[in-house]
């Protein structure tokens, strides 16, 4: 790893995403009895900030999906994330069949990036 590359890594602990994302590592680690007041909390943003946090949600997916170090500990988190993935794609290929494609424009089109979950939700 060259110098660059160290130094960008230790950078982005010092970003606020960063340290929300440890905020929420340390929620899960002792609070799994208060998942269902966080769904709830979720359920009651304003539906635009539930829009923005669904993008977040699914970049997580994403992301997810493609580490490449997994052990037993996420091997199911990282199967499950391609799954749904997978998932998503066939529901937009079948999306674009209803649409008129043809079966090869709708591959096609389901496989391109735009047709991943966070790309694909609008920021309003």
């Amino acid at each position: 790893m060259g110098r660059e590359s160290v130094e960008k890594y230790f950078a982005v602990e010092e970003t606020d995403g960063f340290k929300k994302a440890r905020a929420l590592e340390s929620f899960v680690n002792g609070g799994s009895s208060e998942q269902d007041n966080f769904v709830q909390g979720f359920l009651r943003m304003h539906n635009t900030l539930q829009q923005s946090t669904m993008k977040l949600m699914f970049k997580c997916v994403e992301a997810m999906a493609e580490v490449e170090y997994v052990d037993g500990r996420n091997q199911a988190s990282k199967e499950t994330a391609q799954r749904v993935l997978d998932g998503y794609r066939e529901q937009m290929r079948l999306k674009f069949l209803a649409e008129d494609c043809s079966e090869a424009r709708a591959k096609e089109y389901s496989e391109m990036d735009m047709t991943v979950p966070s790309s694909y939700l609008p920021l309003i």
